[in-house]
């Protein structure tokens, strides 16, 4: 083994480490290349320009694929202790208030959102959202805004 891919065994062995830690593994530069390695493994070819200096790009990619397991399991464990979730499902209905406690004749229309959330480990849970028409106004609003930057940063 050269030197290199010893340095990046170690970075391996320091991201499993950490992650079981409940650390960041933001430290080490080299993961970010191994990384890329293994996403650029999974795209054609000509997909993914390299950052890697090609003298070292062999060893880069022979260590990303003996580690890949290693690096995976890592950085999914990274990802759970962030608490990072996505939405799994969701469902919704609309329905109308009679009355409250407020008022006897309110006959104000609600979303009923229904999002069935799960972790990175698999874990889901359901949250409810209640949402008034002027609230769901707003709500809509603010994803169109969301919508024009993400189309304007695709742009670039």
């Amino acid at each position: 083994m050269g030197g290199l891919e010893d340095a990046l065994h170690g970075d391996v062995d320091g991201l499993a480490k950490r992650a079981n830690a409940g650390a960041s593994s933001s430290g080490a530069p080299s993961i970010a290349l191994l990384l890329k390695c293994l996403a650029a493994s999974r795209a054609p070819s000509n997909a993914q320009e390299s950052t890697i200096p090609e003298a070292e790009k062999e060893t880069y990619e022979s260590v990303a694929a003996e580690r890949q397991e290693d690096i995976e399991r890592a950085t999914l464990q990274e990802l759970s202790a962030m608490g990072i979730s996505h939405l799994e499902d969701f469902d919704w209905s609309v329905r109308v208030a009679l009355g409250s406690d407020k008022l006897s004749g309110q006959r104000e229309p609600l979303l009923v959102l229904r999002l069935r959330v799960a972790d990175v480990g698999g874990t889901s849970r359901e949250v409810v959202v209640e949402l008034p028409k002027d609230d769901l106004d707003n709500v809509l609003g603010t994803f169109a805004k969301i919508q024009q930057a993400v189309v304007k940063i695709k742009e670039y």
